[in-house]
């Protein structure tokens, strides 16, 4: 939503920008490796140099987690961020979070539409490519909904995790309809991975970077050719599920509350 040049929502996106700004600072400083370490990584990996990306990320991990433990004025700025994090979260609930699936009747003749009974709340509704299908998290879960030709529709799988905007991949002869989103799993590091759910078969497969133990996605989606495709600490990653599987890149998903939460003020993406 950063679009949204509203004095509001530019005040909050500067609270945040300048809270992850001295994050960062004090990491890179507690680490003493020079400024931008990140870009330093994201350099590294996109180099195919996994070892001093792995150096660099576990250098990464041990400074936040000194700060934290023994620092007030890191704590202090994460709770500053975390404060922004949750009224970003609020305001683009208030203002975007929520579309009324309503069930419309048209009277051809007059042009004329009225709600019928039986609407419910979706989060961040998508369709697929070919109209055929709505998916959107209702409550706690992302459910996938069968549009039908008179209007109505009617809930057909969820997957158990409420996570980000979904994406549907596109249709294929003899491919089965899918979805992709990402939710953040405890069992993670509370970071965000790429889930990929079958409508049909209503199971999931976590898809992982090429770094499984260090994947923090957003914002995934097919592409034509039914690869994902996601962004993973500043770089795009594009996974052949199929090509992957059995090496490392693929792992089955059960949706229960030990493996998948959202934080509060978190905002799907």
């Amino acid at each position: 939503m950063e679009y949204d040049n509203r004095p509001e929502y530019v005040g909050i996106l500067a609270e945040r920008a300048a809270a992850e700004k001295e994050v960062t600072r004090l990491i890179e400083q507690k680490i003493g490796s020079g400024p931008d370490v990140e870009g330093q990584m994201n350099k590294a990996i996109s180099t195919g140099n996994i070892a001093e990306y792995s150096r660099l990320r576990n250098a990464w991990r041990n400074a936040d987690e000194a700060l934290r433990a023994s620092s007030k004025p890191f704590q202090d700025t994460l709770s500053k961020r975390n404060e922004a994090d949750e009224k970003i979260g609020k305001y683009r609930e208030k203002n975007y979070g929520k579309v009324q699936a309503m069930l419309i009747e048209m009277d051809a003749a007059e042009g004329a539409m009225r709600q019928l009974e039986g609407g419910i709340s979706i989060h961040q509704p998508v369709l697929s490519k070919d109209g055929t299908h709505l998916a959107g998290t209702v409550e706690d879960s992302i459910h996938v909904f069968k549009t039908n030709p008179d209007g109505s529709c009617e809930s057909i799988a969820q997957t158990g995790y409420r996570g980000s905007k979904v994406s549907f991949n596109y249709p294929q002869k003899g491919e089965p309809l899918k979805v992709v989103f990402t939710a953040t799993n405890v069992g993670n590091g509370d970071r965000s991975q790429v889930y990929v759910y079958d409508v049909a078969a209503k199971n999931s497969v976590i898809v992982q970077g090429r770094v499984p133990e260090d994947t923090n996605a957003k914002y995934p989606g097919f592409t034509l050719d039914g690869r994902i495709m996601f962004a993973n600490h500043g770089t795009i990653e594009i996974i052949d599920p199929l090509a992957a599987a059995g090496k490392g890149c693929i792992k089955m998903a059960v949706a229960d509350t030990a493996t998948s939460s959202v934080k509060k003020g978190e905002t799907s993406r």
